[in-house]
């Protein structure tokens, strides 16, 4: 599958987890959300900006969205402690959802998650928030910025 969720059948997760760990060897589940990078039709980003990567304009995503996905990524967290996975490698970098929060020229919004730096930081830094409360102090958490 090319994503982790409740409703999932993680059975191959398990069989990675158990074979790098067999050979002495720590593993982390990379993190993500494609945003206006993503391959199908209902793609959402920080705001309704083209780019030339994808023919489909995204859709700005709504504030509620923007709390569900920081949700998803503290959920996705958990579920990964729970396979087994060592940690997590959340993605904040390549252009993908939390980097066009980020960033002034893909960020138009003017709600808590757009304007100043502090704000189009917010969903990056929520994401990692709820990720630490879900997964626990003691899972490995990396924040990923390029």
């Amino acid at each position: 599958s090319d994503y982790i969720a409740p409703d999932q059948n993680l059975d191959g997760h398990r069989k990675i987890v158990d074979a790098v760990h067999r050979e002495g060897g720590k593993v982390a589940l990379q993190l993500l959300h494609g945003g206006r990078y993503a391959h199908h039709k209902e793609i959402v980003s920080a705001s309704a900006v083209p780019t030339r990567i994808n023919p489909i304009t995204a859709r700005e995503m709504s504030n509620e969205e923007c709390h569900k996905t920081i949700e998803d990524f503290g959920t996705a967290a958990k579920l990964a402690r729970e396979l087994g996975y060592d940690g997590v490698e959340i993605m904040g970098s390549e252009g993908y959802l939390l980097t066009q929060f980020l960033a002034v020229r893909v960020n138009h919004r003017t709600d808590e998650f757009g304007g100043s730096l502090e704000n189009r930081c917010r969903m990056a830094v929520e994401a990692v928030r709820n990720a630490r409360q879900k997964a626990g102090g003691d899972f490995i958490i990396v924040y990923r910025l390029s």
